[in-house]
């Protein structure tokens, strides 16, 4: 069996605002230099890390590097997958600051949801303090 990414939506990651990428067999990413391709695949990768970790980094450096800079809000992914047998599921997380101080931000799990073929199968809303 093998999983096929179908969208992306990012938001408030480095110079992303709200990005939503559509997915074909063949995507190909093209735009201007510093125009956010590396970001939108970074932030992809950052997600993976924080599904097979379990947790964000919790550094305040990689923290700061991460968030977009006039975001009053924190970072969300959310993203879509299907398999062979055409079942889908969605995954979201969205993170959170603690304060308005970008010199030592402190990240939280704000939200965390996955359906499975539309049936919800995770739900959190309870903030999880990370540093």
């Amino acid at each position: 069996m093998s999983l096929k990414l179908i969208s992306a939506n990012i938001q408030n990651f480095k110079s992303l605002g709200d990005v939503t990428l559509n997915f074909r067999d063949l995507t190909i990413l093209v735009g201007a230099n510093s125009s956010g391709k590396s970001n939108c695949l970074e932030a992809l990768n950052f997600l993976s890390e924080i599904v097979k970790e379990g947790t964000p980094p919790s550094d305040s450096d990689t923290i700061k590097k991460i968030l977009k800079i006039d975001a009053n809000t924190g970072i969300n992914i959310a993203i879509t997958i299907q398999d062979d047998n055409e079942k889908k599921a969605d995954y979201k997380i969205t993170l959170n600051t603690t304060n308005s101080d970008k010199k030592n931000p402190e990240f939280y799990f704000a939200e965390e949801d996955l359906l499975v073929n539309d049936v919800k199968v995770i739900e959190v809303k309870k903030s999880i303090y990370l540093t």
